[in-house]
C-alpha cells in the first residue's frame, strides 16, 4: 500500500502537470481495492480532476477508469456477499462515537509522534511557490491518512497503520530539507541522519512495540 500511494501520487502529479495518458487512474483504483481508506482517496481524486478539467483535454478518463473499476468490483461483491461497502473487520472496530475519536488521537499521539514527528515538517512544504501543486497534494495524503486513523479510533497494533506513510513521508521530508543542502558534504550527513531516523523508527514501532505486544500472547 505504501508503494501504490507514493507511485500514485508521483504519477497524478506529473499527469496534471505535464498532461499525458492518465495511468494514475489506475493506481488510485488499486488503491480503492486494496485498503479501505483508498476508497476515499479515489473518491477525492475524481473531485479535484473534475474541478481541474479546464486544464486537461481528456479529463473524463480519469474518472471513468476510476468510477467504472469501482462500479464494476462493487456489484460483483455485492452480489456476492451483500450490500457491504466496508469489510465486517472495518465495520465491527469502526463508529461515530467521541470515544472512539479520542482514542484514535491517543493512538496517534503515543504511537507515531514519539518516532515520526519529523515528517510533519512536510507542512512547510506549502509556503513555497515552486512544486506547489505537488506538495499540497502529497501533504494532504499525508494528513488525511492520519485524520482517517484518529476518525477510525485507532488500532491494536503499534504502527501497522502508519506504514504506508513512511515513503509518501520520507520523501516529503527529503523535499523540504534539500534546499537547506547546499553541498554535497551536507547531503551525504543528511542521508546518514535519514537512515539513522528510520532505524529508529523501526526499533520504535516493530521491535520495541509488535515484538513485546505479540510476546505477551505467545507466553
Amino acid at each position: 500500500h505504501g508503494l501504490l500511494l507514493l507511485t500514485a501520487w508521483y504519477r497524478f502529479v506529473i499527469e496534471q502537470r505535464n498532461g499525458g495518458a492518465p495511468w494514475s487512474a489506475f493506481l488510485v483504483l488499486a488503491l480503492a481495492l486494496s485498503r479501505p481508506e483508498g476508497l476515499f482517496i479515489a473518491l477525492a481524486a475524481c473531485v479535484l480532476v473534475v474541478l481541474m478539467g479546464r486544464k486537461q483535454p481528456r479529463w473524463w478518463l480519469f474518472p471513468c477508469v476510476v468510477l467504472g473499476g469501482l462500479a464494476l468490483y462493487h456489484a460483483w461483491r455485492f452480489s456476492f456477499y451483500g450490500p457491504y461497502l466496508f469489510p465486517n473487520t472495518v465495520r465491527a472496530k469502526v463508529g461515530s462515537t467521541l470515544a472512539q475519536l479520542v482514542r484514535g488521537a491517543q493512538y496517534v499521539a503515543t504511537n507515531f509522534l514519539p518516532s515520526g514527528a519529523p515528517l510533519l515538517l512536510s507542512v512547510l512544504l506549502l509556503r513555497r511557490n515552486k512544486h506547489a501543486f505537488a506538495a499540497w497534494c502529497g501533504v494532504a495524503l499525508f494528513g488525511g491518512h492520519l485524520l482517517f486513523v484518529v476518525t477510525t479510533g485507532g488500532d491494536w497494533s503499534q504502527g501497522r497503520f502508519f506504514a504506508p506513510l513512511i515513503p509518501l513521508g520520507a520523501v516529503l521530508l527529503g523535499a523540504t530539507v534539500a534546499p537547506v543542502l547546499s553541498t554535497p558534504q551536507r547531503q551525504r550527513q543528511a542521508m546518514l541522519l535519514g537512515a539513522l531516523w528510520l532505524v529508529i523508527l523501526f526499533a520504535h514501532s516493530s521491535i520495541n512495540g509488535e515484538l513485546s505486544f505479540r510476546d505477551r500472547f505467545v507466553s
